[in-house]
């Protein structure tokens, strides 16, 4: 019998060591269909973008013309006219979004910065970001594969834990959710103390 993947997913996780203020990602953006030519920089990944942007300094170093003018909405500036370009953007080596439009503005380009992440690339997957322990973890998959949902994971685990204390188990007993832990280093962990 033969297992064939039909919807492969691509993902990675990005780890800082501490609270991060902003999340920026080591890209390489190319002309669509032209890895030979690749500019490598930093993208900085923006919920708040419609589209994704790049700098004159990427535009000209691969040398690509615009494709057409868009009006383009900031915090400052309200229909801009604006080029826009076609390129091919790896957020990995093997996580190329391909053929995508992005629009033409100023980042901070001095600090490695000339792309930003917009909504156009962040829906195609699924993005997470966690500040657990003091350190930011980005995550970020390709197609999407569901929804997380906190609320639902945290009713779930209380309703494990009534169900147990009911049961009148004692807490160094298995939990019941087979994780083969302990109930108490797992899902009774926020309710008793070992």
């Amino acid at each position: 019998m033969e297992f064939r993947n039909t919807n492969p997913s691509h993902a990675f996780t990005q780890k800082a060591d501490a609270l991060a203020r902003m999340i920026t990602l080591d890209i390489e953006i190319t002309p669509v269909g032209n890895s030979t030519k690749k500019f490598k920089t930093k993208g900085i990944w923006d919920t708040g973008a419609t589209n994704s942007v790049i700098t004159q300094e990427v535009a000209d170093a691969l040398g690509i013309s615009a494709t057409g003018i868009t009006n383009v909405n900031t915090a400052s500036e309200t229909n801009k006219p604006t080029a826009t370009y076609l390129v091919d953007i790896f957020l990995k080596a093997d996580l190329r979004v391909q053929g995508i439009e992005v629009t033409l503005g100023k980042i901070n380009s001095e600090h490695g910065l000339d792309c930003l992440i917009g909504m156009d690339i962040i829906n195609l997957g699924d993005l997470l970001i966690t500040s657990f322990e003091g350190k930011t973890w980005l995550s970020f998959r390709i197609p999407s594969r569901g929804h997380v949902d906190y609320v639902d994971q945290i009713n779930r685990a209380n309703q494990i834990a009534q169900d147990f204390f009911k049961s009148g188990k004692r807490i160094d007993s298995p939990c019941p959710c087979n994780s083969g832990k302990k109930f108490k280093n797992c899902h009774g962990k926020d309710w008793v103390k070992a």
